[in-house]
Protein backbone atom coordinates (compact mmCIF):
# COMPACT_ATOMS: atom_id res chain seq x y z
CA UNK A 1 0.00 0.00 0.00
CA UNK A 2 1.38 3.27 -0.92
CA UNK A 3 1.53 6.69 1.46
CA UNK A 4 -1.50 7.95 -0.33
CA UNK A 5 -3.52 4.92 -0.38
CA UNK A 6 -2.73 4.62 3.15
CA UNK A 7 -3.70 8.38 4.14
CA UNK A 8 -6.81 7.98 2.31
CA UNK A 9 -7.75 4.71 3.65
CA UNK A 10 -6.59 4.87 7.13
CA UNK A 11 -6.69 9.18 7.84
CA UNK A 12 -10.18 9.74 5.67
CA UNK A 13 -7.61 12.16 3.55
CA UNK A 14 -7.47 14.51 6.76
CA UNK A 15 -3.60 14.96 8.04
CA UNK A 16 -4.29 15.79 11.84
CA UNK A 17 -1.76 16.09 14.99
CA UNK A 18 -2.51 12.78 16.00
CA UNK A 19 -1.16 11.09 13.17
CA UNK A 20 2.07 12.88 14.38
CA UNK A 21 4.67 12.34 17.28
CA UNK A 22 4.16 15.12 19.96
CA UNK A 23 8.15 14.97 19.55
CA UNK A 24 8.34 16.42 16.48
CA UNK A 25 4.46 17.96 15.71
CA UNK A 26 6.02 21.58 16.02
CA UNK A 27 8.38 20.92 13.47
CA UNK A 28 6.02 19.24 11.27
CA UNK A 29 3.19 21.66 11.69
CA UNK A 30 5.83 24.75 10.86
CA UNK A 31 7.11 22.82 7.75
CA UNK A 32 4.42 22.07 5.96
CA UNK A 33 2.86 25.77 6.70
CA UNK A 34 5.69 27.36 5.40
CA UNK A 35 8.43 25.06 2.99
CA UNK A 36 6.82 21.60 2.40
CA UNK A 37 4.96 23.08 -0.59
CA UNK A 38 8.16 25.20 -1.58
CA UNK A 39 10.60 22.32 -1.84
CA UNK A 40 7.96 20.10 -3.03
CA UNK A 41 7.91 22.25 -5.69
CA UNK A 42 11.33 22.49 -6.38
CA UNK A 43 12.09 18.57 -6.02
CA UNK A 44 9.61 17.53 -8.47
CA UNK A 45 8.85 19.90 -10.58
CA UNK A 46 12.34 21.75 -11.21
CA UNK A 47 14.62 18.43 -10.17
CA UNK A 48 12.88 15.75 -11.47
CA UNK A 49 10.29 17.15 -13.82
CA UNK A 50 7.73 15.13 -12.68
CA UNK A 51 4.00 16.12 -12.68
CA UNK A 52 3.26 17.42 -8.82
CA UNK A 53 -0.16 15.93 -8.10
CA UNK A 54 1.28 12.83 -9.39
CA UNK A 55 4.22 12.42 -8.09
CA UNK A 56 4.22 10.66 -4.53
CA UNK A 57 2.97 7.40 -5.33
CA UNK A 58 5.53 4.96 -5.06
CA UNK A 59 8.64 4.12 -2.58
CA UNK A 60 10.74 4.91 -5.71
CA UNK A 61 8.83 8.57 -5.49
CA UNK A 62 9.22 8.48 -1.77
CA UNK A 63 12.51 8.14 -1.43
CA UNK A 64 13.28 10.74 -4.48
CA UNK A 65 11.85 12.99 -1.88
CA UNK A 66 12.92 11.60 1.32
CA UNK A 67 15.96 13.72 1.70
CA UNK A 68 14.94 16.92 1.22
CA UNK A 69 12.55 16.33 4.40
CA UNK A 70 15.25 14.77 6.40
CA UNK A 71 17.63 17.68 5.75
CA UNK A 72 15.08 20.49 7.11
CA UNK A 73 14.27 18.51 9.80
CA UNK A 74 17.98 17.91 10.65
CA UNK A 75 18.39 21.83 10.08
CA UNK A 76 15.13 22.29 12.79
CA UNK A 77 17.05 20.19 15.21
CA UNK A 78 20.49 22.31 14.79
CA UNK A 79 18.44 25.27 15.05
CA UNK A 80 19.43 26.20 11.48
CA UNK A 81 15.68 26.81 10.33
CA UNK A 82 13.99 28.54 12.64
CA UNK A 83 9.72 27.83 12.54
CA UNK A 84 8.54 30.46 14.52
Amino acid sequence: MSGIEFFIKHCDGKFTDEDVSKEIFPFVNAYYERYYLTDYGLRVVDDLKEVPFGFIGTWENYHDFEYTIDYAYQDYKDQKLYLN
